[in-house]
């Protein structure tokens, strides 16, 4: 469990794992792409506009994001040695089943 509480209209997510292959073939570090989904570990405390949203994100959801949110306004932190995505709510894209 986390110990970081995000902020006001923060999620934190664990990213999944970006793919180790393509077909039988490895691919190289520098060419394996940025997960945009992930489970969401935590969310902070959502103002009224976002909390009158028909489905906000909870802990254990898997959700979608956009893929330049670390050019906006994200982080990439790491907790207890795994990395971990932070940022804001609006950034969301939708969720998986």
């Amino acid at each position: 469990m986390s110990k970081l509480t995000p902020g006001l209209n923060r999620v934190l997510v664990l990213p999944d794992a970006p793919n180790e292959k393509i077909g039988n073939l490895l691919v190289p570090e520098n060419k394996k792409k940025i997960p945009n989904h992930g489970k969401v570990i935590a969310v902070g405390r959502l103002t009224d506009h976002y909390a009158e949203l028909p489905n906000p994100p909870k802990a254990g959801m898997t959700i979608h994001f956009r893929k330049d949110w670390e050019n906006l306004a994200g982080y990439e932190i790491a907790l207890e040695g795994v990395k971990h995505y932070l940022f804001h709510i609006d950034y969301v894209l939708g969720y998986i089943k």
